[in-house]
Parts: structure tokens; C-alpha cells; sequence
């Protein structure tokens, strides 16, 4: 059952054998995208879809609580919507280190600006809450127009995103 839900991008965790919470909820997930009841029970229907040659996989791992030092198809979900939005530079790895930490706390900042200030807790974590907010909803990107002279974080967040879509060198990233 886990090994399936790892398979179809439900679970992030290592199979164990031991039917937790997370497991609970990553067969509900798993449920909800199937159209079948959310029970969090792996009953017939469920292994019936689940190991179905057209089962529906999901478009990232069920959130849960990520910390510093952690890594996974969990971490590189939260990597790429922070590329996408401008604030980490390069590719995804799976690693929550201090590059994913700055970006974290560059996101803060700038929802700081806003009127979604708090929206995280803090930079070296992300709660399940944190993580699916991040992954299911959009921020407004747009402040300003950038353009030739302009300086400064919206410069940054427009030059990291330039530079994941291989349209600018990584030591190009300058502000400027």
C-alpha cells in the first residue's frame, strides 16, 4: 500500500509497514482524487483504483510537517513553487538547506510588504498547513515593472526566475 502511494506521488515517507496518520491521510488523498469515498481506509474500491493500471497520481506528495535537514519529492514541491515565484535560484535538489531557508525567508519578506504578512511561521520549517498553502495557492508575483536601470528585490526575483528557465547564468544574478 505505501510503496503504491510513493509510486503515484501520494507519499513522501519511506515505506515502513505501519498504517500512521500520514499513511491515513495520503489514502484519503488518494480517495478524494479517485472519486471515492474519503475514508482513509484502504477497503477493495481503494485497492481496486490504487493498483489499477490507470490509477491517478498526484501532482505532489501530501504535505507534512518539513524541517531543516530534511529532504524528498516533498521539499522539491516547495522547491519549485519557490523558483516559480522568483525567490531560489537553480534547480530543485530535495534538500531543505540554508539556500531553501534564504529563499523561505526572502518570501516572508516580501509577503511582509503585503497584507499576507505571517504567512509562515518561520524559515527553517513548514508545517503540512504552511506547505499546502504555498502549493495550492498563487501570490500576486507582479509589484512593478522592471527594466533597464531599475535595482533591487523585484530585479532578484525576476533574475532567479530568468536563470531557472536557463535564460540567465547564475553569476548574472545580480540586482541590476
Amino acid at each position: 500500500l505505501q510503496r503504491r502511494l510513493i509510486a503515484l506521488n501520494y507519499m513522501d515517507e519511506a515505506a515502513d509497514g505501519h498504517f500512521g496518520e500520514y499513511t491515513q491521510q495520503c489514502v484519503e488523498a488518494f480517495q478524494k482524487a479517485s472519486g471515492l469515498a474519503q475514508t482513509g481506509q484502504a477497503d477493495q474500491a481503494t485497492y481496486a483504483r490504487l493498483f489499477a493500471q490507470d490509477a491517478v497520481a498526484a501532482p505532489h506528495p501530501v504535505p507534512r510537517d518539513l524541517f531543516q535537514g530534511d529532504s524528498g519529492r516533498a521539499v522539491e514541491a516547495v522547491q519549485q513553487r519557490l523558483i516559480q515565484w522568483g525567490f531560489l535560484a537553480g534547480l530543485p535538489d530535495q534538500d531543505f538547506d540554508g539556500d531553501m531557508v534564504a529563499a523561505l525567508g526572502r518570501l516572508q519578506y516580501y509577503l511582509s510588504e503585503e497584507e499576507e504578512g505571517g504567512y509562515l511561521a518561520a524559515t527553517d520549517a513548514l508545517t503540512a498547513q504552511e506547505q499546502s498553502r504555498l502549493l495550492d495557492e498563487d501570490i500576486q508575483v507582479y509589484r512593478y515593472t522592471v527594466e533597464y536601470g531599475t535595482k533591487g528585490e523585484q530585479t532578484y526575483r525576476v533574475q532567479r526566475r530568468l536563470h531557472s528557465l536557463y535564460y540567465l547564468g547564475y553569476y548574472q544574478i545580480d540586482g541590476k
